[in-house]
């Protein structure tokens, strides 16, 4: 995934080496990074059941927004919250959709992304409901933008990295 490696190459420039719960960590905070919907993604079992049950899991709220969207195309209410109470809360805070000028935005809050191990399902789940509210409202344009607190990869998870990408 091109966005991906873009990311990997921006952390490799930028970033800082810590020290985060007993792993050797290459980060940079507060970032922000546009997606392409287009971009092809192809998912493991895994990383799809997790999207699927991220779907499942927030569907009334995402009917809500959608709801809030028919009886207000311009409405800045169309967000919903991610559950933050678990013992390992979720990475991404909200998602807020704003349809402006005849395009369908998606802003997504993140507190932290592991881009080597998360990207690729949370920017799916992302661009599953983007696809999905821009054809109830006959979006032709989406633009997904993610805000990050913690952008980053573990250094001691390279190995295991790059045998997946082998």
């Amino acid at each position: 995934m091109k966005l991906r490696n873009d990311l990997i190459e921006l952390i490799e420039k930028s970033g800082q080496k810590i020290l985060v719960n007993g792993k050797m960590t290459k980060e940079m905070c507060n970032v922000t990074f546009k997606c392409d919907v287009n971009e092809k993604v192809v998912l493991s079992s895994e990383q799809s059941e997790y999207v699927a049950n991220k779907m499942c899991e927030y569907n009334a709220s995402i009917f809500k927004m959608i709801n809030i969207l028919t009886e207000d195309l311009n409405s800045r209410q169309a967000c919903f919250s991610l559950d933050l109470k678990n013992e390992n809360p979720n990475c991404i805070v909200s998602v807020h959709f704003l349809i402006r000028n005849s395009e369908l935005k998606c802003l997504v809050y993140q507190r932290s992304l592991d881009v080597k191990t998360k990207l690729l399902q949370d920017f799916f789940f992302i661009k599953s409901l983007a696809l999905m509210i821009s054809s109830i409202f006959d979006m032709k344009k989406i633009g997904i933008r993610f805000y990050v607190g913690s952008l980053h990869y573990h250094i001691d998870d390279d190995s295991n990295f790059n045998k997946l990408l082998a």
